[in-house]
């Protein structure tokens, strides 16, 4: 019998990857007022991780899922794509911000917001799906072979 963890792996890989981004998302934050030159290395620690992850579920995880359920670029991976794009045109707006010196507190509370509602669709609803969908195997030579 496999291991719950085996019977989760899209679940429990991409939702720890949330966790460790939404830390340092917060200790940007946390360090944004007295601390400019650490809240800045946090930031674009937590951008480059974000972008990255983006690109494992689009590039990797999304085309599995449609082709395991007969879907192309539709369904919830059309969501998350839509949702990705506006992710990633906010942490290009906080990174500007940054280099001018101009922090946006709204800004970041709107990017906050969407992470909170995009990560739950996706570990409630998506990655559930793909864990349904997908072979442990077949995660695995995927993910290998990167």
């Amino acid at each position: 019998m496999e291991s719950s963890v085996m019977q989760n792996l899209v679940t429990q890989f991409f939702s720890v990857d949330h966790e460790r981004l939404d830390f340092l998302f917060r200790m940007y934050r946390e360090n944004k007022k007295n601390q400019r030159y650490k809240a800045v290395l946090l930031f674009d620690k937590f951008s480059e991780g974000l972008k990255r992850h983006i690109r494992w579920e689009e590039e990797l995880l999304f085309p599995m899922f449609e082709k395991a359920n007969g879907l192309e670029s539709a369904g919830p991976t059309m969501v998350m794509r839509q949702e990705h794009g506006q992710i990633e045109a906010i942490l290009e707006e906080i990174s500007d911000g940054l280099k001018n010196d101009d922090h946006s507190e709204a800004l970041e509370n709107t990017l906050l917001e969407l992470l909170l509602l995009h990560n739950e669709k996706e570990e409630q609803v998506l990655y559930v799906q793909c864990d349904r969908a997908l072979t442990k195997e077949q995660l695995l030579a995927r993910f290998l072979d990167m």
